[in-house]
């Protein structure tokens, strides 16, 4: 919302400036007919906000009327108020056209997907203005109130009822044209109503008794549509219709979840389903056999039930609108029958499909199963396979490290697909690079370029600051501290994936020339782009390497079968020399039986009209994703919400599928562990990329190829698969339309768009410019929410029963309140900002014995001043992440047992003892002796263990039999020695560490070397040394040296300065 209306809005609304207005105008003039008539006129403008701008000279009237709001704000004066008075006036004229139901389409901001949505819009607007008339407290409102409630009730009803599958027939069909126009009618008679009592300036009108004289009239009209409705629905059962977005991409496990809503409402809520509970249980109980029917799907490729996956999750949202929207009882009895005996029409077609399938011997999958796994597989730390670019790859190196001493940029040239992001990420990471130069950034320009956004992925790699504290920085501070941490260094920048010119015209300036030897490699498809670069243009892989590729792709380093050679070769020449077709199609054929006839079906997929063009790869993307499981096919589209190139961390994927319903619900697995065998799946296909790993190897973030990624928004449209990605929008940028819409627009509870949104599970307000006060009341109604981030500060969150998911974005450390604990679902709990908990929760923990969080599995980042913290948490049995930090000295705690991660920010030696099932460990600003380190390495389960930003009172580093026994990965980052001595000495065994992968030192100067023996741990695969002392690095060396004499060519060691 701008200045301008921001300052008209709260003129109208201040008492004291009608005042003003009044006080402006002759004698016989009066500003408003009755208190708070004025008003009304913010819902109006509201109103046609949403409308297209078919409407000039309105929209003049408006903009002047807030311009001379502005004024009147700052200049005030009796001649500004008498023409804000006159626009005013003028405007209140214009706007009787609103007060009929439009004939145009709504704005973008409101996509319609059908037309009863106008009708519904405009419902909603004459409830705005039923509402804000119910808080006037003139005598001739106060009398009417009641008929004003029902008809309140009324309209509400009429908007579910628009919505429903009765009403959503075709539009040609006959019943319900003549319907909707007998609805119309009366809506435009109420809305000629609404707006003589929003115009009036006749005193006439407030006469006690005639307000409720004209709405009884109205409810008596109302009554006989609804006769008429019942009449319709009767007459139309029979028809197809649905509320639900018609796509043949839908997840089968979101009934899963619909059937807990009715379990919730039969159980705990009754109340609102009084009269009809029976019927209510009868439907839960019927639709529960009906996703029974289906549970073939779930273990094997059944091509005929699946046909049928779509008709059945558009019941469930059918189900879901008519039972959530609560409508009065009388629908709801006309309304359960006929979905039930539509779950009898479904059921017995899934049997009729059983039946022919065996009578007619048709196989249960049209090609080779593919079965959810058992359990999750991390895709193996292993090199990629590299094929057809290793000469590029060594002459690129060549330009990186011998050229001349000036700054240099070099450029990777090719078209999508060709594998120059892999070729630069290879280069980046080659260890006599990384060693060549002093500092090292790697960022994603992308096509929609933000240049602070790149500002701080380059000068979080470049200079050693804590990321929030490089996001809060403005631009051009951001610029002047990464010239400062480029200055006098040799740097090596990596630019991935630059569309045009202006990336590099605004950046260079920041990357100093002090003949060094810097570099600026890029990658990109434009050829214009290279100007006074060295340019690498990649050509297209030749026949031979594509089959290369394949082979080692399907059967790593086994030979392939004789019976697929020819068939295998001509899969291979038809990906037409791109290495993305050819990796993508190795996945789909890995995932197959290996015979010549699971293999002839894909070479007839990809058969060669289709590629007349050879930059038309989409066909052979899109069978990989044909090939996918129902199950996983909208997880992999959801990918489509998100930006192109964007990073996504793997909890944040997987909380949003939970949410989603994209997940089976399993007795002996989380929920998140079983979308992490889902996205496990997808990254084992080709269609995932990883884009970080965690330090225990497994996956933290992910991304998907460009390609790909068009390739989700294509099938998408195609399928129409959720609503943000046909708009062809990020996920983010929705939400914070949604955010904006709902506060310029009143949000109602009736509202038609919180009413399509009713069943709404995600929602990320996070971006959002707004507070959240500003937009909360819009979402109350969204009960069905099970994700949620907002901005600054803590939400309301009696709504919100399902919450499993709820992620704050604020600056300043908030209050945790007893009621968010209390919320039976929720699962995960952040604060970037940092949280407390409230005294109430202090003593529900240490008095009230009873006191449960039952399902919160992992919470950041808490501030914990005292034991009383420590029995809160004690009071999570499945607590598995925590990271907080200590305000002060704190006594001895006890953490959870289950503790499973483990993050403490300043912890002393006074602090507390760690729970025995811990996996991972990170202390940040510690400060203790060695015997916490001790007690640390006899944590039986410890595999991941950091140490960042501390200092240790002990100058011998020694080890003793039993500790670490499962450590796999160990970080030492800028600990000191908390002693006179300079260096520590660190003396390990050759048996101490026995499954160590990983050593990782950054600005590490409080050991001399490395130990030798360190080498000798056969688990060991990399050593990882960064801005440490020379002797470090030197050691690392020698240590590789002795490993390769010795045979060893599988320990890495990557040294940067």
């Amino acid at each position: 919302m701008v200045t301008s209306q921001i300052i008209l809005k709260k003129l109208l609304e201040d008492r004291n400036f009608s005042n003003l207005i009044e006080i402006s105008l002759d004698k016989n003039q009066k500003f408003e007919t009755f208190v708070g008539q004025r008003r009304l006129i913010l819902i109006a403008l509201a109103y046609i906000g949403k409308l297209r701008s078919q409407y000039n000279q309105v929209n003049g009237l408006i903009r002047r009327l807030e311009d001379s709001a502005v004024y009147c704000k700052m200049l005030g004066g009796s001649s500004r108020h008498r023409q804000f008075f006159e626009l005013l006036m003028s405007l209140v004229q214009e706007l009787r056209v609103f007060f009929t139901i439009p004939k145009q389409q709504l704005s973008k901001i409101t996509p319609t997907p059908h037309p009863n949505e106008v009708v519904m819009v405009f419902i909603d607007f004459l409830l705005q203005i039923l509402e804000e008339i119910m808080h006037l407290e003139q005598d001739f409102i106060v009398s009417s109130k009641g008929s004003i409630q029902i008809l309140q009730t009324e309209l509400g009803f009429l908007i579910t009822f628009l919505g429903d599958a009765p009403m959503r027939q075709p539009t040609e069909v006959e019943e319900t044209k003549n319907l909707l126009k007998d609805i119309k009618v009366v809506i435009n008679e109420l809305g000629s109503f609404l707006y003589s009592l929003f115009s009036t300036r006749d005193d006439k009108f407030l006469v006690n008794g005639r307000l409720d004289l004209a709405l009884s009239d109205f409810i008596q009209k109302f009554e006989l549509l609804k006769s008429k409705i019942k009449e319709h629905c009767i007459r139309v059962s029979k028809l197809p219709g649905s509320v639900a977005t018609k796509s043949s991409v839908v997840s089968l496990f979101i009934v899963d979840s619909f059937l807990e809503d009715l379990e919730d409402l039969i159980n705990h809520k009754a109340d609102r389903i009084v009269g009809v509970k029976d019927q209510t249980i009868m439907l839960y109980e019927e639709l529960t056999l009906l996703r029974s029917s289906l549970n073939d799907i779930v273990v094997v490729r059944h091509l005929e039930l699946e046909e049928l996956v779509v008709p059945t999750s558009d019941l469930a949202y059918e189900i879901e609108y008519v039972i959530n929207s609560f409508p009065p009882v009388w629908y709801l009895t006309l309304r359960i029958p006929q979905l039930l005996e539509k779950i009898q029409l479904i059921k017995m077609a899934i049997q009729e499909k059983k039946n022919y399938s065996i009578d007619a011997g048709i196989p249960e999958e049209a090609y080779p199963r593919d079965q959810v796994p058992s359990q999750a597989k991390e895709p193996p730390i292993v090199e990629d396979v590299f094929v057809g670019f290793q000469d590029e790859k060594t002459k690129i190196a060549e330009q990186l490290i011998r050229g001349p001493l000036q700054r240099q940029f070099i450029s990777i040239v090719g078209m999508p697909g060709l594998g120059k992001t892999t070729l630069a990420k290879k280069l980046f990471n080659d260890p006599s690079i990384v060693y060549h130069f002093d500092k090292r950034a790697l960022c994603v320009v992308s096509q929609k370029y933000k240049k602070k956004n790149l500002l701080i992925n380059i000068l979080a790699s470049t200079r050693h600051l804590n990321r929030d504290t490089i996001m809060k920085m403005e631009e051009e501070t951001l610029a002047e501290e990464l010239y400062k941490s480029l200055k006098g260094t040799r740097y090596l920048i990596v630019m991935d994936d630059i569309w045009d010119i202006q990336p590099r015209d605004d950046l260079e300036k920041y990357f100093p020339d002090d003949r060094t030897g810097s570099r600026i490699l890029f990658t990109t498809r434009n050829k214009e782009v290279c100007f006074n670069s060295v340019v690498n243009e990649l050509s297209f892989l030749s026949e031979a390497e594509c089959w290369e590729l394949l082979q080692r792709k399907v059967f790593q380093t086994e030979p392939c079968p004789p019976e697929l050679l020819e068939i295998g070769k001509q899969i291979a020449i038809r990906c037409h020399g791109l290495p993305l077709s050819v990796i993508v199609i190795a996945s789909v054929l890995a995932n197959m039986q290996k015979n010549e006839r699971s293999w002839k079906t894909v070479a007839q997929s990809l058969s060669s009209h289709l590629f007349d063009n050879p930059n038309n790869c989409f066909q052979i993307l899109k069978l990989s994703y044909h090939h996918l499981s129902v199950h996983l096919k909208p997880c992999f589209l959801y990918f489509g919400l998100f930006k192109e190139d964007e990073v996504i961390p793997v909890r944040t994927l997987i909380s949003l599928w939970v949410a989603e319903g994209f997940i089976k619900k399993e007795d002996n697995k989380s929920s998140e562990d079983a979308a992490h065998v889902y996205l496990m799946d997808l990254i084992n296909k080709g269609l995932v990329l990883v884009a970080e790993r965690r330090s225990n190897g497994g996956v933290k973030s992910c991304i998907i190829h460009d390609l790909l990624h068009d390739m989700c928004l294509r099938i998408a449209k195609e399928e129409n698969f959720m609503e943000g990605i046909e708009m062809g929008i990020s996920m983010y940028e929705k939400d914070w339309i949604i955010s904006t819409w709902s506060y310029l627009s009143y949000p109602r509870p009736f509202g038609p768009h919180v009413h399509s949104h009713l069943g709404r599970r995600v929602l990320n307000l996070s971006l959002s410019w707004l507070s959240f006060d500003n937009i909360s009341k819009g979402i109350e109604p969204l009960v069905h929410l099970r994700y949620l981030a907002v901005p600054h500060t803590l939400p309301s969150t009696e709504s919100f029963h399902k919450l499993e998911c709820l992620l704050v974005e604020n600056e300043e450390q908030v209050e945790i309140p007893e009621i968010v604990l209390n919320m039976a679902n929720l699962r995960h709990l952040h604060f970037r900002g940092g949280a407390h908990f409230s005294e109430s929760c202090h003593w529900r923990a240490t008095k009230d014995g009873s006191f449960q969080i039952n399902n919160l599995q992992s919470i950041s980042s808490l501030s914990i001043h005292n034991e009383t913290d420590a029995k809160v948490l004690e009071c999570a049995p499945n607590l598995r992440r925590l990271k907080c930090n200590f305000t002060s000295q704190c006594p001895s705690l006890r953490f959870p047992n289950q503790l499973e991660s483990l993050n403490i920010s300043f912890m002393s030696d006074s602090g507390s003892n760690f729970p025995l099932n811990l996996k991972k460990l990170t202390l940040r600003k510690f400060d203790f002796s060695w015997e916490k380190v001790r007690m640390i390495g006899r944590l039986p389960n410890l595999e991941v263990l950091k140490l960042q930003y501390g200092s240790i009172k002990k100058y011998l580093w020694d080890t003793k039999e039993g500790e670490f026994q499962k450590l796999k990965f160990f970080e030492l980052n800028d600990v000191k020695i908390a002693s006179l001595v300079l260096y520590a000495e660190w003396n390990p065994t050759s048996n101490d560490y026995p499954e160590l992968e990983r050593l990782v030192l950054r600005n590490c100067y409080c050991l001399l070397t490395i130990p030798s023996s360190l080498g000798y741990i056969s688990t060991l695969q990399m050593i990882e040394v960064y801005g440490s002392a020379k002797s470090i690095a030197k050691s690392a060396m020698e240590i590789l040296e002795e490993q390769q004499e010795m045979g060893n060519e599988e320990l890495k060691v990557i040294i940067s300065h």
